[in-house]
């Protein structure tokens, strides 16, 4: 029985250096610039609880004789703003740009970066939202986010998921911010409060 106990220590003791270990290298990986802390710090201090995260990406599109034109960084971003529009009036947050000022609940609290792919370098958004306490269903909250997308101008709904670690999301998605620069984040998509 002792020799039993004995092993599981080791175990155990072995699983925590493992831990530590992999914890060293993803501090190191990760390792933030002020910017991106202070960023992070504001998004998580927001009023509410971010709910959902999403990606969202863009199809290719065909011109004229069918040449194909991939959508570039300011393309992406009046997308993302029209899509923003058209999201929080099916949310239920009619004229949200007149009432805004008044209350800044009238607008669906989000968060939103737009990166350029490593690999195939085609632009997509990451983008973490809050409904203000509207309880809907993941199946029709993708309906709504994907018909709004599609009318925006944009292709799929990637990775629609219910929010339980905000810092881990956040995390994530701000990996393109630079030590001197949120470019990254689009500003006329997101609103904290």
């Amino acid at each position: 029985m002792k020799k039993n106990k004995d092993k599981v220590l080791i175990v155990n003791e072995k699983l925590e250096l493992a831990r530590a270990v992999i914890q060293a290298e993803f501090s190191k990986t990760y390792v933030r610039s002020g910017l991106r802390e202070a960023l992070m710090s504001y998004v998580l201090n927001a009023s509410l609880d971010f709910d959902y995260a999403v990606t969202l990406t863009f199809s290719d599109r065909y011109g004229r004789y069918g040449k194909k034109h991939v959508i570039n960084e300011q393309e992406a971003r009046n997308i993302g703003r029209y899509f923003c529009s058209l999201f929080n009036e099916a949310m239920g947050f009619n004229n949200y740009r007149q009432k805004v000022g008044k209350d800044k609940a009238q607008k669906i609290m989000m968060f939103a970066v737009l990166e350029q792919g490593s690999i195939d370098k085609r632009w997509h958004y990451h983008a973490i939202f809050a409904l203000g306490g509207k309880v809907l269903s993941i199946k029709l909250l993708e309906d709504e986010l994907f018909g709004c997308w599609k009318r925006a101008g944009g292709g799929k709904v990637n990775d629609l998921q219910e929010i339980y670690n905000t810092a881990g999301w956040l995390d994530y998605i701000t990996k393109e911010i630079k030590t001197n620069s949120a470019e990254a984040v689009n500003w006329d998509m997101t609103h904290i409060y």
